[in-house]
């Protein structure tokens, strides 16, 4: 079977690499990020660059945590008015997927109004300002629905950004809890795309090194962040498992975690790294789970080869694994379980049907190289919650 692996995005990475953003053409710019862009200075170096360049430019600055419809709307609004030839998205992966999504929709705008043949596709540039989503090298962009508490995965090519900027100075102040939970969001993006069904050696060779600058780096990045090594090397960990998931899809663990974080308003880097050991025994068929897999607990085995695992069955291997990332996400102050983390055993009962059904439904969830069933979701859930 003949298969294509592209990367479509340019990615400019590098010692102080924002400076290389004077080496993009661009006419007429929005940049869009949040508020505490721009109360902290962070988008200063960006307005000096166009500044310097004489290149008119707004900033919308209304991005939240969890981006919902309305907010994309509302950009799309100042896009619609202000006319831009590029977009500049800085920030996390709100703000990058807001940006996408802003994008997304202007070009089935277009093509509702004017046809197919006359499309205009918005330059599309994403500085990651956490280490974490992968979302400036991704054609995925994941919107809030807060009526009904529920995450939208948009997928489609046109969402994947021109420019991508990796400059870990903008991760010099990002807060620990920050760090840990946007840097188990980077594993579980590696993890996930190396067992994927729909992984080629091209992927697998990327999210393998993002598992190693993970577990060479992240805990080191959490403890001190003055370093700049860390700093540089998570930026790219996160980029390679954006590139590697990119290709081969997502799984039940992002399914999950989607529904999770919708229903209960946490965080999606802790959602994942919380669910993560869970997600593992049912793919593993452990835990009572009648879902055993040898080239799935193989490729487990081979992650868990890359933390030390080396000895005893690749069985042996998994449950060393698993006790890796318990490990990290202890070491880290991530919850053990979905209570830990402040919810409440009567509300998560109540939501129990609506967050399966989410889960199931979810665009991740397909990807998942074990065949998943609604008893399994439910069980899986119930054991991260005790």
């Amino acid at each position: 079977m003949n298969q294509l692996f592209d990367i479509k995005t340019n990615i400019l990475f590098g010692q102080d690499a924002i400076e290389q953003l004077d080496t993009i053409g661009m006419k007429k710019v929005i940049l869009v990020t949040d508020a505490s862009m721009v109360k902290f200075g962070l988008t200063r170096p960006i307005e000096k660059a166009l500044e310097k360049r004489k290149i008119p430019f707004q900033i919308f600055d209304k991005v939240l945590p969890d981006p919902s419809l309305d907010i994309v709307l509302e950009g799309m609004a100042q896009v619609i008015d202000y006319k831009p030839d590029t977009l500049i998205a800085l920030g996390g992966g709100s703000s990058i997927d807001s940006a996408k999504a802003m994008v997304y929709f202007d070009l089935k705008m277009q093509a509702k109004i004017l046809g197919d043949g006359n499309l205009q596709k918005k330059t599309l540039i994403a500085i990651p300002t956490t280490s974490g989503t992968g979302s400036e090298v991704t054609c995925y962009s994941v919107i809030t629905d807060r009526k009904n508490n529920r995450k939208i995965p948009l997928m489609d090519t046109i969402m994947v950004p021109d420019y991508a900027i990796l400059d870990a100075g903008f991760t010099k102040t990002l807060p620990p809890k920050v760090i840990a939970d946007s840097g188990m969001d980077v594993l579980t993006h590696a993890m996930e795309a190396y067992v994927s069904p729909k992984g080629t050696a091209f992927s697998r060779a990327m999210a393998r090194e993002s598992i190693i600058l993970v577990r060479d780096h992240l805990k080191k990045m959490f403890h001190d962040a003055s370093v700049d090594l860390h700093r540089e090397k998570m930026h790219l960990a996160s980029c390679l498992g954006g590139l590697a998931f990119e290709k081969s899809s997502l799984g039940l663990n992002h399914g999950m975690a989607h529904s999770l974080g919708a229903h209960f308003h946490l965080a999606h880097g802790r959602c994942n790294a919380i669910l993560l050991p869970y997600i593992i025994k049912f793919n593993a068929g452990f835990s009572g789970f009648a879902t055993e897999d040898p080239e799935v607990i193989r490729k487990y085995a081979e992650i868990a080869e890359l933390f030390g695992y080396m000895d005893g069955s690749d069985q042996d291997k998994v449950r060393g694994l698993i006790s890796t990332i318990e490990q990290y996400n202890e070491e880290m102050g991530i919850p053990k379980t979905i209570s830990q983390a402040g919810v409440d055993k009567e509300t998560f009962r109540s939501q129990l049907s609506s967050l399966v059904v989410t889960a199931l439904n979810d665009g991740c969830t397909p990807g998942n190289p074990v065949k998943v069933k609604m008893e399994d979701v439910i069980k899986i859930y119930l054991n991260a919650y005790a």
